[in-house]
């Protein structure tokens, strides 16, 4: 499993979920994240949020960079909107 205090200092880690099913097809439109150790410490502030057909080619659908919603948040959940117009359309 993932064990995120393990990873915590690592830099290039990534989480990957497998939602295909048989036929399916997603189109994804927003996303939200949690953080949920200690709101003020560790908190992402820089990640890229991408989608696979095949789990080999990747389409990046959100860059973040010095994005501090996360440890602003309250409650450190956060939304964000998938802009098609920055890739296209996204049937995944």
């Amino acid at each position: 499993g993932f064990n995120f205090a393990y990873h915590i200092y690592k830099f290039w880690n990534w989480v990957s979920f497998d939602i295909r099913g048989s036929g399916r097809v997603l189109k994804l439109t927003h996303y939200s994240i949690k953080h949920g150790y200690d709101l003020k410490k560790y908190v992402l502030y820089n990640w890229v949020f991408e989608a696979s057909r095949d789990g080999s080619e990747w389409t990046v659908l959100k860059k973040h960079e010095e994005d501090r919603s996360l440890y602003d948040s309250s409650d450190g959940i956060c939304s964000y909107a998938i802009d098609e117009d920055d890739f296209g359309p996204n049937p995944y």
